[in-house]
């Protein structure tokens, strides 16, 4: 494999899907605004022989899946041109495990995009295998392109949402959220939800009595202290400030229904913050309607 200059690169997992091409297109402008190369990339993964693929007699088996491969990379390819013209853009082609070729591919890259759905090496992403691997393993951040509709196009208008909850792979997607405002112009809107983090282990407790008037001034408080760097360092972001005592997985969703990005980590604060992947962001990869960005967990050391 050959690799544009480390860092410079937005990587596209392309398996021949509607999706992936919303995901190519949505990509190949990232890779404009960051003055990186858009780097498409499919992996030929052998399905269960169950359900065999039919392939012509006159190929190989191999040979048909590579065929496919590199038909889907040059459909891709003139789906990145038409949308930003005089992008530099690269494939590749290989063969192998979609999870472990992708996490391999984060060595390499600034950024690492996918569609919401996929038909081939991708497609049992929601299904957990995709999803919750590479923002466990990745090494650098990853956006599932997700919109309103299966078909539709990601927004492209509407704030950043990011969603904080104080633990370190939250910090790293404040970060992320910020250059993500700043470089497209749009407001940034900081969501914390204490419900999950503050009062769960409390509520399983029926002699202590929560006082949410001053739960609440606290986390306040301590969100404000928390992105006032982040505001003096991006000081032409707009930035909104909410603390909510609700779900954080209801919370997001419900301010993403407007936004054009949410950011979380891929880890947080709550019970489950020891998983591979929390709950708040596994929620969000299946119902989100706008793309996700996931910060690794390896980003926040």
């Amino acid at each position: 494999m050959t690799y544009p200059e480390p860092g410079r690169t937005v990587t596209v997992g392309v398996d021949g899907s509607t999706a992936a091409i919303s995901a190519v297109r949505w990509a190949a402008a990232e890779a404009v605004r960051r003055e990186a190369t858009l780097r498409l990339f499919h992996a030929c993964v052998l399905p269960p022989m169950r359900n065999p693929r039919p392939l012509s007699a006159a190929v190989g088996y191999s040979d048909g899946l590579f065929e496919d491969g590199r038909r889907w990379l040059r459909e891709a390819k003139n789906a990145a041109m038409l949308e930003q013209l005089g992008l530099e853009v690269t494939t590749e082609l290989t063969i192998g495990n979609a999870v472990d070729q992708l996490i391999y591919e984060s060595d390499n890259a600034s950024l690492l995009v996918l569609g919401s759905r996929g038909i081939g090496g991708f497609r049992d992403m929601l299904a957990g295998s995709v999803a919750v691997a590479l923002p466990a393993h990745g090494h650098c951040p990853m956006v599932v392109v997700r919109s309103a509709t299966p078909v539709g196009s990601p927004p492209v208008q509407g704030p950043v949402v990011v969603g904080v909850d104080g633990s370190p792979a939250s910090d790293a997607a404040i970060g992320y959220a910020f250059e993500a405002a700043d470089d497209r112009g749009a407001p940034l809107i900081a969501v914390h939800a204490w419900n999950d983090i503050v009062a769960d282990a409390a509520w399983s407790m029926p002699s202590l009595k929560l006082d949410r008037h001053a739960i609440q001034a606290a986390e306040e408080e301590r969100l404000h202290e928390r992105m006032n760097g982040w505001r003096e360092k991006y000081s032409d972001v707009r930035v909104y400030l909410e603390v909510i005592a609700d779900r954080p997985s209801h919370a997001l969703l419900a301010r993403g229904e407007t936004a054009q990005l949410i950011v979380v980590g891929s880890r947080g604060r709550g019970r489950f913050a020891g998983a591979a992947l929390g709950s708040t962001t596994r929620a969000l990869l299946h119902h989100a309607v706008c793309p996700v960005a996931v910060l690794p967990h390896d980003l926040a050391r």
